[in-house]
């Protein structure tokens, strides 16, 4: 009765994120368009490489961010209010050092990069200066978001997380909107802009948790109780490899190709990063209503749930990804030209490789809820996380070269098989996962309807001529095509059984 009322949680609170998504991204998606055409390719691409070199410096606030979710959730699920007290106010301590740290190395070193190795127009350095001032700001203040942020989704609090990220995307796009009417410097203003967002997110989780969360009020730490700061920054240090390996990954790339190419190619990577994080953002919704969930799982010593919830959720995301990816891929030059009218060259070539790479990483990302419950993260990051780190040498080595803007993506498609592999083989060793359960109950079923869902809607975009006809015809048939092959390859027979049952409940 308990794992039935666990999974309807689960389910709804996915239903929440799922909403919060979808406004989010089409959100998200016509800011882009707005903002684009407002500031132009080149002052895009000059924010984007910006933003990009702050990024690179959340790994030290990022690689907490799992880490108090996971002692969060641990100690809800043993029942510990005290040490939950203490974990959370240990955390704050903790992020406002991180905040001083990295503060520092950004006004010392990240000035540096700015002025002396960024491809940024000699005219526009005043500006870039002033902007990425701004994005320090910013930066420093999502920091403290982060603990608050994490309480939530211990405390399974998804509605409210709903509610906020919606309110937040449409503050953006009132921003958006207001760059229209603004004839000063826009591209400073846009930062200022931005910032304010991130000031009032801030104050509003500040708020939420005094009033809604009791058990997570700041209480005063003892000299001597600083010491359990160090198991959560062991865990998070083996962490922090895979946060700064998907970091230099995404962000160091953005600087990698504005080395060797012009800003307008950096727009191009950020509107092909936009949606591939939007889509990466959709399956992780089902990562965070299900992972608090794993780790409670592990803390009542109870395994072989924990376990069974990762194969099917790891599942559900991978189906939910596919509907989304497949029509995308195959209309991607319709729907680029749709959403931003005047598309930067390279645009639809790196949208693609980038989402292949998701199609390959999302068969075992949801293994992490594993080792992330277990706080077995050793191997896994030193090694599995390693191998993403190799995306940037390797690329620099053949852009050298060979200066084509897609060879750094074709890398980053080989990287994931080997990342991938490894997760598998590391799960085995050190979380005693088996491999036949694996491929059993989450990837045969996956790659099957990876290899034959899209077959129809491919022969659908070929019969049909281009346009909104062709576009529609195309997601028609892709979520038809899916819903067959998840019935057919994609679920178990009980699973089948239980829909069926569920279907003729409701239609009576």
């Amino acid at each position: 009765m308990a794992i039935s009322e666990n999974n309807r949680r689960i389910a709804r609170n996915s239903l929440f994120l799922y909403v919060r998504m979808a406004i989010i991204m089409v959100v998200n998606l016509y800011v882009v368009r707005i903002v684009l055409n407002e500031l132009g390719a080149e002052d895009y691409g000059i924010y984007s490489v910006i933003a990009g070199t702050v990024t690179l410096f959340t790994f030290l606030s990022t690689s907490l961010s799992s880490g108090a979710q996971r002692f969060f959730a641990y100690d809800i699920g043993a029942g510990e209010s005290c040490k939950l007290k203490k974990t959370f106010s240990l955390t704050l301590y903790v992020y406002g050092v991180i905040g001083l740290i990295s503060v520092v190395l950004l006004e010392t070193f990240g000035v540096w990069i700015l002025n002396s190795k960024l491809n940024i127009p000699f005219d526009r350095l005043w500006e870039a200066n002033c902007v990425f001032q701004f994005v320090i700001l910013s930066f420093l203040i999502s920091i403290f978001i982060i603990p608050f942020n994490a309480v939530v989704i211990a405390y399974e609090r998804m509605s409210f997380f709903a509610y906020l990220s919606i309110a937040e995307a449409l503050l953006k796009l009132f921003i958006a909107f207001s760059l229209i009417f603004m004839s000063a410097n826009k591209l400073i203003l846009y930062s200022i802009l931005l910032c304010s967002v991130s000031a009032i997110t801030l104050l509003i989780y500040v708020i939420y948790i005094r009033n809604n969360i009791r058990d997570c009020s700041f209480i005063k730490v003892k000299r001597d109780e600083f010491s359990y700061a160090k198991i959560l920054l062991k865990y998070s240090g083996w962490n922090m490899i895979g946060v700064l390996a998907g970091l230099f990954r995404n962000q160091g790339l953005i600087i990698l190709l504005n080395i060797y190419f012009n800003p307008i190619v950096n727009a191009a990577q950020t509107i092909g990063q936009q949606i591939y994080g939007v889509v990466n953002q959709l399956i992780s919704n089902v990562y965070i209503a299900s992972r608090p969930q794993i780790t409670k799982y592990h803390s009542q010593s109870n395994d072989n749930n924990m376990w069974r919830l990762i194969f099917l959720s790891g599942k559900i995301a991978y189906f939910l990804m596919l509907a989304i990816v497949i029509p995308l891929f195959i209309c991607i030059d319709f729907i680029l030209h749709i959403w931003l009218g005047n598309v930067p060259p390279y645009t639809s070539i790196i949208c693609r490789l980038l989402l292949i790479s998701l199609l390959i990483e999302t068969f075992t990302n949801q293994l992490f809820g594993g080792f992330q419950a277990t706080n077995r993260l050793k191997k896994v990051q030193s090694i599995s996380s390693s191998i993403l780190l190799l995306n940037i040498p390797v690329s620099y080595l053949i852009l050298r070269f060979y200066s084509i803007v897609q060879l750094p993506y074709i890398v980053i498609i080989m990287i994931s098989i080997l990342y991938s592999v490894s997760i598998i083989w590391i799960a085995r060793i050190d979380l005693y996962m088996s491999v036949c359960l694996f491929l059993k109950e989450l990837f045969i079923p996956s790659f099957l309807v990876l290899a034959t869902a899209p077959i129809i809607p491919v022969i659908v975009f070929l019969l049909i001529k281009e346009g909104w006809t062709n576009c529609i015809a195309t997601i028609l048939s892709s979520i038809l095509s899916m819903t067959i092959c998840i019935w057919i390859f994609g679920i178990t027979r009980c699973e089948r059984n239980k829909l069926k049952t569920i279907i003729k409940r409701k239609l009576r």
